[in-house]
């Protein structure tokens, strides 16, 4: 299933791993990625391009590069374009 979003694919980067907790906030869901026990990021997805995601899918969030990440922990990401449920 791919949930698109808009946005160029020119410098898009990826994350790809399991989701390990949703929290809504008023302007979307944030979903923590893990891809490592080392290499987790939240990234705040907007109602339209979530679309059934669950606690434990494995997703690949598509992000604008060039956005800036807060350095927080985990490290909090914006700009989130497209999510694959893989």
């Amino acid at each position: 299933m791919i949930l698109a979003g808009c946005g160029s694919n020119n410098e898009l980067a990826t994350h790809t791993g399991n989701v390990t907790d949703l929290i809504e906030e008023e302007n979307g869901t944030r979903i923590f990625v893990e891809e490592s026990e080392d290499n987790t990021i939240a990234f705040l997805i907007t109602d339209d391009l979530n679309d059934g995601i669950e606690l434990d899918n494995n997703v690949t969030v598509y992000y604008d590069s060039t956005a800036m990440i807060e350095e927080s922990l985990p490290p909090n990401q914006g700009r989130v374009e497209r999510v694959e449920i893989n």
